[in-house]
């Protein structure tokens, strides 16, 4: 079965370097790492066995409802796109603006799952505050936000509202993260075409139009396979149908996204966290498209400053985004 499911990520070629999708380690594995009792048996199982980890009631209503009124409130001081009912888009890095938007992710619990899950001090580098459903594909995290090691980055989605089955709720695809992981690399090796583009954008510098064009190009390429991939396997979609304060951690690999919002009229107020370990190495979408693992691997990965709160590190970004007529508007702060 698992050999039938890798030639979907496969395709014939004259093969001067062949390379294939491999599945990659879901942790620092080792018989500890599994039987830690610093975590509980339970949040182990389900990441080891699922890719995310569902938590009931993680958080007391009151204080997700006032992490719901602040966001609402800096929303009413910016210029947004709104959909019909009113909604506003993504908020980006809002928590750079306002500190106070980090508590959540500071909670002692998150920290301490995380260190457990990363062999590694959690480090926060990204937020995303919504008011609706995304619809968004099926995807996964690593192609967007890659490090190294793989498996140490992970996601947290709170639930600032209980969530209606018609808003649009998450899904995810139980297991994904243990399919073999696609890299850029299994894409521009199938042809000497493709590579010749490919060695030609890697020498122009990060920002170029060309170099950006080519790795959107791959990734509508890798996103059509995962999706192809999915179908194959039979893969079923698991809702997360939760209430205000329950959380959901998933794993870098896992395959996951936005199902449709049969009633547009209802809200999915809820935020995003994304965590890499403090010692690993971040790289950007372009270089997981455009490099070869073992080029990636020569790369430094990203600079950054590092600030803490609550006992909790994070990159400090200088601004935060917001978006309006359909462009990324970045925030400067002071």
């Amino acid at each position: 079965m698992l050999g039938r499911l890798r030639k979907l990520f496969q395709r014939a070629r004259p093969a001067p370097r062949p390379s294939q999708p491999r599945i990659e380690p879901l942790g620092p594995d080792s018989r500890a790492w599994r039987n830690d009792p610093s975590v509980p048996e339970d949040w182990r199982r389900q990441w080891i066995e699922r890719g995310y980890v569902t938590i009931k009631g993680l958080y007391p209503k009151a204080l997700v409802q006032a992490h719901a009124a602040r966001v609402a409130e800096i929303r009413r001081t910016l210029e947004e796109d709104k959909d019909a009912q009113g909604y506003g888009e993504r908020i980006g890095q809002l928590h750079q603006f306002d500190p106070e938007l980090m508590r959540l992710a500071a909670d002692e619990r998150v920290r301490a799952f995380l260190a457990w899950a990363f062999g590694d001090r959690a480090l926060l580098f990204g937020s995303l505050n919504f008011e609706r459903g995304t619809q968004q594909d099926v995807h996964i995290d690593s192609i967007f936000f890659y490090t190294e090691p793989v498996y140490a980055m992970a996601g947290l989605w709170v639930a600032l509202e209980d969530v209606h089955p018609d808003a649009g709720p998450l899904f995810y695809i139980p297991g994904s993260h243990q399919w073999p992981f696609l890299r850029g690399e299994n894409l521009w090796d199938a042809t000497p075409e493709m590579r010749n583009r490919v060695d030609a954008a890697r020498g122009k510098p990060s920002g170029d139009p060309a170099r950006v064009a080519l790795a959107g190009e791959l990734g509508v390429e890798w996103t059509h396979r995962v999706r192809e991939h999915a179908k194959a396997a039979g893969s079923s979609r698991e809702l997360a149908m939760v209430e205000a304060g329950d959380a959901v951690f998933w794993h870098a690999l896992l395959a996951h996204g936005g199902s449709a919002r049969a009633d547009p009229r209802r809200s999915r107020k809820s935020v995003v966290y994304h965590f890499i370990g403090e010692h690993a190495r971040l790289y950007t979408f372009d270089e997981f498209m455009l490099q070869a693992r073992d080029e990636i691997l020569a790369l430094p990965g990203q600079a950054n400053r590092r600030e803490t709160r609550d006992g909790l590190p994070y990159i400090a970004y200088n601004y935060y985004v917001s978006y309006k007529g359909g462009r990324e508007i970045v925030h400067p702060l002071p």
